[in-house]
């Protein structure tokens, strides 16, 4: 072997000259490490807000936005991706001798890359080897016979846009940084006799324990030759007691010929069977011995690893060796961000396997990507089954280009990873586009006869054209939804199943087992102290610029406290997700996105261990490992707080897949109550299961407690186990006073006590100096006070931003407002019947000093900082402001009534001491009627578009927007029946779209006076999803006022990334209409809210400062 790790010439080649300029014969005049990557070494283009990325899922505009204009003096600091420090697409040139000794040149040579991409030519003294084009294995060229002596090697890699796939897919996206350019892994070039072993396949048979070698041999011999082909395992013992199993084969050679030949191995019966639970691995020495006339007879040796596993989808089912199985999994998309390009070292992929095993997992889903072989090797050695992919996020259809591509790829991988017996599953294409269904069934049938060693999905993540039932053409189906079913869609992941529920009607009549695609999606609130792990390749600008934008906002102070919070938040959705997907029938695995975080895309901090695959420390894996395990008791608990006339009922379920099943089982279970001291189990008991077979859905039987004679308020954990295996489970539920009183309390009075929804009533008592328990009405309530979401941000809100983004909250369960309210410091279930609905009241108008009692957490890329509860002093009035809705429907609300009744009586006790002093104007900056433009009897007409609906920018309501396309300007009339006194103008930008489509930036505002038009305002306005107000500069009376829309946002680049006819390019998207969209436009009146204009001067300032920023 000829090992070329070192030093090697180098060269870019941006402008493709290397060929004409015949590089592969010159000297080059830079210098690179091999094994290695440019971008790592000095090479290639700064990192700008220009960039050139591969990928679609970002806002090429970030850099105009407001929320990322944090952390930016130093460097660029990409919010979306963490960002390698150069970037290149292209080819690269890379050149260096090497030396063949008098033995190596009477031998067969061949280069090996083992990773490189996406294509490359070699060359050697000048003379053209050939090309390879893979993202999925490793680059082989012959090179044949060499003389003695020194030799130059010229490789050309071609990074560049060569195939139209999706610019997203794992193997060619910058979303993980996949853009590399070099060559790592083994660089060398092996050398083998004239005759050689080539492809070299193993099949098994696990209950026979047959092993079937296939080799292909190849002669460059120039004469006929007789060989001697042995396979020989020295580990195991045959059936006779021999101590080597030995199966030899005499074989003639003619020149130039390649054949296949088969060698059957018989093992003993109680030789080791390869699964997740002992992964016994055997090697097969294979030899073969060349007779050559007047010649050393010619000797070669191969060592290949193999497992006995057989792996079936039967009867809607699994099948290891036998054993029904289920599949718990995880997403890995190819991240390496500390070299920038894939490890092929052991101790990276067994740290990586180890911590799937640690918690719960035993598989890996490879989204569009296929890894080196190092992970299958660690994967056998650690039992944990893998899904490959071929590299795809592509368009298919009968006849496309694409095919052949993916048969190319198909062919690759089964003969570079095929033997691993961790390989037990393989998908053509992440979420596939076009009408893919007749090509990708078609692929599974022809490499399922080619290579029936494992199973083949046709596709992962779409539903399929057709009925559940009426499903074929693929082992299994890979989706997270069916079309069909409860809803729309038919999801089989998310809060349709929880408590207690499942998915079974999307997937009625299936015939195939099933796996849930991208299980979870659940965001935490970053920890910026990650930001210090990142000591190699990748640089961790986004967390940066989210650090900046929470300091800017007031809130980086807790960013402990946010992302331990929100974690428990996180987990707690991923436990329902999971325990959802073990109750289901006719699911048998599921792929979480993610155990670890995400770190393209927006960011998607979606894990509960980091990008480093390190446990980020509010859950523990022996805690996990509770609900995602071989073995978890499950619970039909159809709700979570309950009150004292309820009889709490409850069946139990167990989901087993375990090496054997259960013998003599029986499963406990008890209720404890928590807010004591020392923990007090009120009720308990046990059910007898008997023998509990591998599979799920097994009825452990149904309990149903009391619940009158227990303590409420008060939280308490039903816990459940089984007795001899020791797995366990657990689930908080809350137990809370009926309610009484029916009717809505939105107002009611005591001595001391005002509670009211009305501002003007507040004051008015606080002036007083009275007590006021204020629950403002959301129509009452600025646009800056986002709705509340009790569930966290789905993946992530730079992807899908909404007007909600909850990710939990912080309280102090000591304080005595809460005294009468059960919880704990983060969002427990209770919490989400008062979430729900409720508005987050901004607080960086308050004085910093003002305590907030409970603080909703809001999403890294806003950073607002909230409040669902808080205290202050008016005056000489003390003042509660509870934020949610504690009005309404509390009978069937009991958590919310609790909560209520815990306020007033905090509120009557001598604990209510405020100490913040706060004026009626500060708490203002909250105070605008939403629905002034519904109150005013306002119509709104575009000029470009007469007949168009304008009513959802009118509406108050955030989370609708209207949308109108033209070419600037635009022109919008707003016209009242009768004239008003107007001082100015709101917009809220539209909420949900990623990449601000529809952002005003330049203005005008016009008012109808005097029979003419008369301009009141003009200017420009910056860049994000918070409310915009343009002040008039005097007050005016009008019954009409016209908005121009000048401009909008926009690059000089008008090139994007779009998906044509057969794949994706980036193209000249110059004709693209301008769009103008407004999710609010609200008038400031002075009729209806005379103190909004003196807390709109600031903010207005701010605006305009920003807008200067990014300007400059």
């Amino acid at each position: 072997m000829i090992d070329l790790k070192g030093t090697w010439q180098f060269s870019l080649d941006r402008d493709d000259r290397g060929r004409i300029e015949h590089w592969e014969s010159k000297n080059l005049d830079g210098r690179i490490t091999i094994p290695g990557i440019l971008q790592s070494q000095g090479y290639g283009d700064d990192i700008t807000e220009h960039t050139d990325w591969v990928q679609t899922l970002y806002d090429r505009l970030w850099y105009q936005r407001e929320e990322y204009r944090y952390g930016q003096e130093e460097r660029t600091r990409v919010p979306f991706l963490c960002q390698p420090p150069k970037h290149y697409t292209g080819k690269a040139w890379y050149r260096r001798p090497f030396t063949v000794s008098e033995a190596q040149s009477k031998k067969w040579l061949m280069l090996y890359l083992e990773c490189a991409r996406w294509k490359t030519e070699a060359w050697i003294d000048g003379n053209r080897l050939g090309e390879q084009r893979s993202l999925c294995a490793p680059h082989e060229f012959t090179v044949g016979r060499l003389s003695p002596g020194e030799h130059w090697l010229t490789i050309c890699a071609d990074n560049g846009w060569l195939l139209p796939y999706r610019p997203d897919g794992h193997g060619v996206s910058d979303g993980l940084g996949a853009t590399w350019n070099g060559l790592v892994g083994e660089v060398k070039i092996t050398e083998s006799p004239l005759v050689l072993l080539k492809r070299v396949r193993i099949f098994t048979d696990a209950a026979q324990r047959r092993a079937v070698v296939e080799a292909q041999l190849e002669s460059h011999l120039e004469q006929d030759t007789f060989a001697v082909l042995t396979a020989e395992d020295g580990d195991g013992l045959t059936k006779s007691g021999q101590s080597v199993i030995r199966k030899a084969q005499r074989i003639e050679i003619h020149p130039g010929e390649s054949r296949t030949e088969r060698l059957e191995l018989e093992y003993p019966s109680d030789a080791g069977l390869w699964d997740e639970f002992l992964p016994a691995l055997h090697q097969v020495r294979l030899g073969l011995k060349v007779s050559v006339p007047d010649m050393a007879d010619l000797y070669m040796e191969q060592t290949h690893t193999f497992g006995f596993r057989d792996i079936k989808a039967e009867n809607g089912m699994f099948y290891v060796n036998g054993r029904p199985t289920y599949f718990r999994g995880t997403h890995f998309g190819g991240d390496y961000p500390l070299t920038g390009y894939p490890s092929c070292e052991p101790e990276f992929w067994d740290r990586l396997m180890g911590r799937v095993k640690e918690w719960g997992l035993n598989y890996i889903r490879f989204h569009s990507y296929c890894p080196p072989d190092a992970a299958f090797a660690a994967a056998d050695r650690a039992g944990v089954y893998l899904q490959a992919e071929c590299g795809m996020w592509n368009s298919f259809w009968d006849g496309c280009s694409m095919n052949e591509v993916l048969k190319e790829e198909t062919e690759k991988i089964l003969d570079a990873f095929g033997n691993h017996p961790s390989f037990v599953m393989l998908s053509p294409s992440n979420e596939p586009g076009g009408d893919w269904y007749s090509p990708l069934s078609a692929w599974v049938k022809e490499w399922k006869e080619k290579d029936g060693r494992r199973l083949y999905t046709a596709q992962s993540g779409w539903p399929y054209p057709m009925p559940p039932d009426k499903i074929t053409g693929t082992d299994y189906a890979y989706f997270h939804r069916s079309g069909y079913g409860m809803e729309a869609g038919g999801s089989i992941r998310g809060y349709r199943g929880w408590h207690g529920g499942d998915y079974r009607k999307a997937l009625e009549g299936i015939r195939c087992p099933v796996i849930c695609h991208e299980m979870g999606q659940w965001c935490a609130y970053p920890d910026f102290k990650t930001a210090d792990k990142f000591k190699g390749y990748l640089y961790p600008g986004s967390y940066l610029v989210y650090k900046e934008n929470a300091a800017e906002h007031g809130v980086l102070g807790q960013n402990q406290t946010f992302a331990w919070h929100s974690g428990r938040l996180q987990a707690a959705m991923y436990k329902e997700d999971l325990e959802a997907n073990y109750r289901t029938p006719h699911i048998y695995g599921h792929e979480l996105l993610d155990l670890h975080d995400y770190l393209g895309q927006g960011s998607a901090l979606v894990g509960v261990l980091d990008a480093f695959w390190d446990p980020k420390g509010y859950i523990t894996a022996s805690e996990w490992k509770h609900f995602c395990n071989e073995t978890v008791v499950l619970a039909r608990l159809p709700k979570r707080v309950y009150t004292v006339e309820e009889q709490l009922i409850c069946s139990f379920e167990i989901c087993h897949f375990g090496r054997d099943a259960l013998r003599d089982e029986s499963l406990w279970w008890r209720l404890i109550h928590k807010d004591r001291e020392a923990e007090e189990t009120v009720a308990c008991g046990q059910l007898e299961c008997g023998s509990v077979p591998l599979g799920k859905n097994f009825e452990a039987g149904e309990i149903s407690v009391a619940l009158a004679d227990k303590d409420a308020p008060g939280s308490y954990r039903l816990e459940a186990g089984l007795i001899r295996s020791g797995f366990s489970n657990s689930w908080d539920i809350w137990l809370y006073e009926p309610v009484q009183e029916t009717a809505d309390a939105a107002v009611e009075e005591t001595v001391d006590i005002l509670i009211t929804d009305s501002w003007d009533k507040a004051f008015a008592r606080l002036k007083e100096g009275k007590k006021v328990l204020f629950l403002p009405d959301p129509a009452q309530l600025s646009y800056d006070c986002p709705r509340l979401s009790y569930r966290p941000v789905f993946w992530n809100a730079q992807m899908g931003p909404t007007w909600a983004r909850g990710m939990g909250l912080v309280c102090d369960p000591k304080h005595p407002a809460l005294a009468g309210f059960a919880t704990e410091s983060w969002a427990g279930w209770q919490w989400e019947e008062i979430m729900t609905g409720a508005r987050g009241f901004r607080m960086e108008h308050l004085p910093e000093d003002v305590q907030n009692i409970v603080q909703p957490i809001d999403d890294w890329n806003r950073n607002y900082k909230l409040s669902l509860l808080f205290e202050c002093r008016v005056g000489r009035g003390r003042l509660l402001v509870a934020s949610a809705d504690l009005k309404h429907r509390l009978k069937e609300r009991p958590a919310a009534n609790a909560l209520r009744n815990s306020l007033i009586a905090y509120m009557k006790s001598d604990a209510f001491q405020p100490m913040a002093q706060v004026t009626e104007e500060e708490l203002a900056h909250c105070r605008f009627p939403a629905h002034v433009m519904e109150q005013l009897s306002v119509r709104a007409v575009c000029e470009e578009a007469q007949d168009a609906d304008t009513s959802a920018m009118l509406d108050g309501n955030p989370d609708t927007f209207f949308r109108l396309e033209g070419e600037y300007p635009l022109h919008i009339r707003l016209i009242m029946p009768k004239p008003h006194r107007i001082s100015g103008l709101i917009y809220v930008p539209r909420q949900n779209h990623r990449d601000h489509e529809g952002d005003m930036k330049g203005y005008r505002v016009e008012i109808w006076s005097d029979g003419g038009w008369i301009t009141a305002a003009e200017g420009e306005l910056a860049s994000s999803f918070d409310p915009k107000t343009v002040l008039f500069g005097k007050p005016v009376t009008t019954d009409r006022v016209r908005l121009t829309v000048l401009s909008g946002f926009e690059s000089e680049d008008r090139s994007c990334w779009k998906q044509l006819q057969d794949g994706w390019y980036r193209v000249d998207d110059s004709d693209r209409p301008s769009v103008f969209a407004a999710a609010v436009l609200a008038f400031i009146c002075e009729e209806t809210l005379e103190e909004w204009k003196d807390g709109s001067a600031a903010t207005v300032q701010e605006v305009v400062s920003a807008t200067k920023e990014i300007e400059q």
